[in-house]
């Protein structure tokens, strides 16, 4: 599989951050509800954008471990 840099590469960021995303959001399929599968695709979309901007992974990496604990670390708490 190619990596979204070469995807941008051969493409373009307009359409290889899409694939991405959509191949990153599949990757949260494991969620039972459309919406939050609709959500990490979004995510996705965004992480791709700050990526392709910023070209530092170690952004993006803190950027998605924050938002993990804050989805299901804090937000769990109050979904009971």
């Amino acid at each position: 599989m190619a990596s979204p840099s070469r995807l941008i590469e051969r493409s373009s960021a307009v359409v290889g951050i899409p694939i991405t995303s959509v191949i990153f959001g599949a990757m949260h399929a494991g969620y039972a509800n459309v919406y939050e599968l609709l959500f990490a695709t979004v995510a996705g979309v965004v992480l791709g954008v700050a990526c392709y901007k910023t070209r530092d992974l170690a952004l993006i990496v803190t950027i998605h471990a924050v938002n993990n604990i804050v989805l299901f670390g804090v937000l769990g708490f109050f979904m009971d």
